[in-house]
């Protein structure tokens, strides 16, 4: 039986790092789109929410090289929250949605929430993972044991769903925080958060002119390690020169 907060938990614990890279992306694309909008929105609050998370979630996916030319073979760049070497990878839907999935598809939606909600789910108590509802289709593997499923863990899709839900400060000056979230009956009247956990602190992309001084310094390690092999000046020896 799936216990919404201790998976929620073991979720962030496993994709740490990915996740931290996230939160930072989404800093970064939330920073990016308060610059371009304030010639016409001095005050970030004059910024309509749809604009807002859309230009967000378009800089995300940006970052993990999902743009509208790109293709399903496109490989996001080293260092991305999804890029080579990462625990989870990135695929987009309808309106440029954002979802992430890891190799046990474990899915989950990436999505915006106001600070006023994000503290009223923090104030929400865990609850048990309800019972699946009748006529609910059961899943293939149903019968199989949690280890041997291929569907990721049991019950996702069917009674609850992933999501990874973001916020700003007041004011939206910079993003808050996030969580991922166990939710059942998603987009509905019957919506509930039976369990959640925050994510990792962020870990911002470089810049272009960060990534410039890395490799300025890198190329200095290079000379540096160089330098040794070749041979000595007569001056460093104490040797006269000819």
């Amino acid at each position: 039986m799936v216990v919404p907060l201790e998976l929620a938990t073991q979720l962030v614990a496993q994709h740490r790092l990915a996740l931290a890279r996230l939160l930072g992306e989404i800093g970064v694309a939330f920073d990016a789109t308060l610059a371009r909008w304030y010639p016409v929105f001095p005050d970030p609050m004059q910024i309509q929410g749809g604009t807002l998370c859309s230009d967000v979630r378009t800089h995300v996916l940006a970052m993990n090289g999902i743009t509208s030319q790109s293709t399903k073979d496109a490989q996001a760049p080293q260092g991305a929250s999804c890029g080579p070497g990462s625990t989870l990878r990135m695929t987009t839907g309808p309106s440029s949605s954002v979802r992430l999935g890891d190799s046990g598809l474990a899915w989950a939606r990436v999505r915006h929430i106001s600070p006023q909600r994000a503290e009223e789910i923090g104030a929400l108590p865990p609850l048990p993972m309800p019972d699946s509802k009748p006529g609910k289709q059961m899943a293939l593997d149903d019968t199989e044991s949690e280890d041997q499923r291929v569907f990721g863990p049991a019950g996702i899709g069917d009674d609850y769903d992933l999501v990874v839900y973001w916020w700003e400060t007041p004011g939206r000056l910079s993003v808050g925080g996030a969580i991922l979230s166990v939710v059942a009956d998603l987009d509905t009247n019957e919506e509930q958060f039976l369990g959640f956990a925050p994510l990792p602190p962020a870990i911002r992309p470089k810049t272009l002119a960060e990534q410039q001084i890395t490799v300025e310094d890198e190329n200095d390690d290079v000379r540096d390690d160089f330098g040794k092999f070749l041979p000595e000046k007569p001056s460093d020896t104490g040797e006269s020169e000819a």
